[in-house]
């Protein structure tokens, strides 16, 4: 970009008059890369002061002097980067020029709608941090309730007081089969327990035993 520059302020110094050092000192560049920004250009500003030891040189603010420096840079960028004007076709196309102030209009508004969008997806995990709290506590009563029953047949099941296991083991098998719309395999753990319990009695009549129950409740579901 130095190198354009530098021409451009030849061009100003052979149109004006001026030497070339003076309009140097008097000249400065900002190149500003809006490459990564889909709604602006990327583009070079050249001011070069028309003012000059308390005079004011007209020639540099003529129309003759900026058509000198749009031609040179120009003629400058197909000779350094071999980019041929007429041919360029710019990454953002269909972009126009804009005021200052719409630009950050829109670049305000733009944020406004992100940081919209960012507050509906935290209240959306919020949401689901509360559903899953409430689904775990749902678990942890049915658990506490599933231990408890577990613990009374299974005691008076080993005991042979079939009678009590009975009475026990219809609703042992339905707080297992409910459970497992929330978690399978704790379900699927309690199972495997009672079946090493039933194992233990094999002169238990099926009336105590809750596999005999569970059976009864999945072929009703189907």
């Amino acid at each position: 970009m130095e190198r354009v520059v530098d021409q451009l302020i030849q061009d100003v110094s052979s149109t004006t008059g001026v030497d070339v050092q003076t309009i140097k000192n008097h000249t400065h560049a900002v190149l500003h890369d809006e490459s990564k920004n889909l709604d602006k250009h990327s583009h070079v500003h050249v001011l070069i002061g028309n003012v000059i030891e308390l005079e004011v040189v007209k020639s540099i603010s003529q129309k003759k002097t900026l058509q000198k420096i749009k031609n040179g840079f120009n003629k400058s960028v197909k000779k350094f980067w071999n980019v041929d004007h007429n041919n360029y076709v710019p990454e953002n196309q269909g972009v126009k020029n804009k005021p200052l102030w719409l630009a950050r209009q829109e670049k305000l508004e733009k944020i406004i709608e992100k940081e919209i969008k960012s507050e509906q997806v935290l209240k959306e995990y919020e949401g689901k941090i509360v559903n899953a709290e409430k689904a775990f506590k749902i678990v942890l009563k049915k658990l506490k309730k599933i231990k408890n029953l577990f613990e009374k047949w299974a005691f008076s099941y080993l005991q042979e007081q079939f009678l009590i296991s009975a009475k026990l083991a219809k609703p042992l098998a339905e707080e297992i089969e409910s459970i497992k719309n929330n978690s399978e395999s704790i379900s699927y753990e309690m199972t495997n327990k009672i079946n090493a319990v039933e194992n233990e009695k094999s002169n238990a009549p099926e009336s105590a035993k809750v596999t005999k129950n569970l059976k009864k409740i999945s072929k009703r579901k189907y």
